[in-house]
């Protein structure tokens, strides 16, 4: 049976993969009345037939009918999922990326593309006459409808993409078979923080000035960010989780992901960009992933970093 939360807008960590987020997730596990939904379109994006279309066959408009009707059920399905779930959860996290109207990724690889939007919707469209619901709007970039995007806290978390980037095609190239991209399912238009900026101007033209907290924040010796976000939340800072015994039962394509936190026994120090020289990290890519995904890996970060500087100009 689920629990009833108090009364007030879920606080929902809008995230980039490799920016930390399973550590702040880890910090949060212990809020009373609260199993920190995660990650619910996760599989809706990369563990569908989707990724493949979206890598090798093109457009959305030539995707096959009967393909794109499976995609649909799979969003819909996710997103009852990620509402249930929060019928009990204080918190939820996600990707942005994985919110973003696959219509709007699609265009900015194929601009000519006149393939329809995603929609989600709840209570689902099929349980509704219709007829005498107002349909919601929808002007921001993501597949669910503005009044969800308006019923929570978003908390955008980021990273110094030096960091990020290639720690995402580390351990995607680990978790895939040999000879597979260490790109794996991401691509330039993916690798980004501009969906991130995207959504955090569309809460601003909305009324809504978000919480952006950075990694490098969390990563230090001082707490302080955490109590803040605490502050600025309605979360409770008397449980927070800072210690922990290492986790080896992980398994699957995730354990790669995890192992860093799952090795630990509390925030490993050292990790942060404090001091971090692009040109000497840009030879360090190239000798780890070879020239050609190295040079990739560089260009995506130098694109990515006035996006990272403009949120952590506003971070908490």
């Amino acid at each position: 049976m689920l629990k009833t939360r108090p009364h007030r807008k879920h606080v929902f960590l809008l995230t980039v993969p490799r920016c930390g987020s399973h550590l702040l997730h880890r910090i949060l596990s212990t809020q009373p009345d609260c199993d920190l939904s995660s990650y619910h379109f996760f599989s809706a994006w990369l563990g569908t037939r989707f990724e493949n279309h979206y890598s090798k066959v093109g457009p959305l408009d030539t995707l096959p009918g009967e393909q794109r009707k499976e995609l649909d059920k799979r969003f819909q399905k996710k997103y009852e999922e990620l509402q249930s779930a929060l019928q009990a959860s204080e918190t939820a996290v996600e990707h942005v990326l994985f919110l973003i109207n696959p219509l709007n990724i699609f265009t900015t690889r194929y601009p000519e593309d006149t393939g329809s939007p995603f929609e989600v919707s709840y209570p689902p469209a099929s349980d509704v006459n219709t007829s005498n619901v107002e349909k919601p709007q929808r002007t921001s970039p993501c597949i669910v409808p503005d009044n969800f995007l308006l019923s929570i806290e978003p908390v955008f978390q980021i990273r110094h993409p030096a960091l990020m980037f290639p720690s995402a095609a580390r351990a995607t190239r680990d978790s895939m078979k040999p000879g597979k991209d260490p790109d794996g399912p991401f691509d330039d238009h993916l690798q980004s923080l501009m969906w991130s900026r995207l959504l955090y101007d569309w809460y601003v033209k909305n009324g809504i000035n978000p919480i952006v907290i950075d990694a490098d924040d969390v990563m230090c010796d001082d707490r302080s960010t955490v109590q803040r976000l605490c502050d600025a939340t309605g979360l409770d800072a008397n449980h927070l989780l800072y210690e922990w015994k290492p986790k080896t039962d992980e398994t699957g394509f995730q354990a790669r992901f995890l192992s860093t936190l799952n090795a630990s026994t509390g925030v490993v120090q050292g990790l942060t960009s404090e001091g971090i020289d692009i040109k000497a990290e840009e030879e360090k890519w190239k000798a780890e992933f070879g020239e050609e995904w190295g040079d990739i890996i560089a260009r995506r970060v130098r694109t990515a970093i006035p996006d990272y500087e403009w949120l952590c100009a506003r971070k908490l």
